[in-house]
């Protein structure tokens, strides 16, 4: 995997069904999706349900607003990109992944000025 975690690969999630031709999102092999959901017959009772309301908090949230790292003194704007990067890439894994340095990993929302928003056509 290496370097190919910053690439866009719609293809690990989203998948074709020949037979009908829509996609649906691939479940991860063996097990390694999100731990606290288990997986085969035991699986949490409200595993989807939670994965439609994180997709809806997360949805309605990037609709009015744009994540961006936060600069610090000194530091331009792509060099505030790259150390967040680094902060996202210094993962520990214990029995879920868990990154070491949150509080380095500062972000702001920033209020979108286009004509994104629904009604603003």
């Amino acid at each position: 995997m290496g370097d190919r975690i910053l690439e866009w690969r719609p293809q690990q999630w989203v998948q074709l069904d020949e037979s009908c031709g829509k996609e649906y999102l691939a479940d991860p092999p063996g097990g390694a999706g999100y731990i606290p959901w288990s997986a085969g017959p035991r699986v949490c009772p409200g595993k989807k349900f939670s994965q439609v309301e994180f997709v809806a908090v997360v949805a309605t949230m990037l609709h009015k607003y744009r994540i961006k790292p936060t600069v610090v003194k000194g530091e331009t704007e792509e060099q505030a990109k790259m150390r967040l990067l680094g902060v996202t890439k210094d993962v520990e894994f214990v029995l879920t992944p868990k990154i070491r340095r949150p509080l380095d990993a500062g972000m702001v929302f920033e209020e979108r000025d286009d004509n994104l928003i629904l009604g603003q056509v």
